[in-house]
C-alpha cells in the first residue's frame, strides 16, 4: 500500500480490511469465517495484536454473526477479547 494507484497488489485486500472496498474484495460479509493471523516479526506484538482486534472489531460490525479466528502473540491481550466479547 505505498499509494501509487497503478499498483494493483492482491495482498492489500487482506491487510486493509478498514477499507469497505477491500472487504467486498474478499467477500467477508458472506464469508462463514475469517482467519487472522498475527505478523511473528512485528516490532510491537501489543501493537500488532491492537490492530487485529480492531480488525475483528471492524468485521463484527459488517457481520455480527460471522465466525472469526484470531492469533494473538501476547497472552494478555486475550482478556480485551473476552472483555469485549469479540
Amino acid at each position: 500500500m505505498n499509494g501509487d494507484d497503478d499498483d494493483n497488489d492482491d495482498d492489500d485486500k487482506y491487510t486493509n480490511l478498514f477499507n469497505f472496498h477491500y472487504v467486498d474484495g474478499v467477500k467477508a460479509e458472506t464469508a462463514e469465517a475469517v482467519l487472522i493471523l498475527a505478523n511473528r516479526r512485528a516490532e510491537d506484538e501489543d501493537e500488532e495484536d491492537a490492530a487485529n482486534i480492531m480488525r475483528v472489531t471492524a468485521l463484527k460490525n459488517l457481520s455480527p454473526d460471522i465466525r472469526i479466528i484470531l492469533q494473538l502473540l501476547q497472552h494478555h491481550n486475550k482478556v480485551l477479547c473476552i472483555h469485549r466479547r469479540l
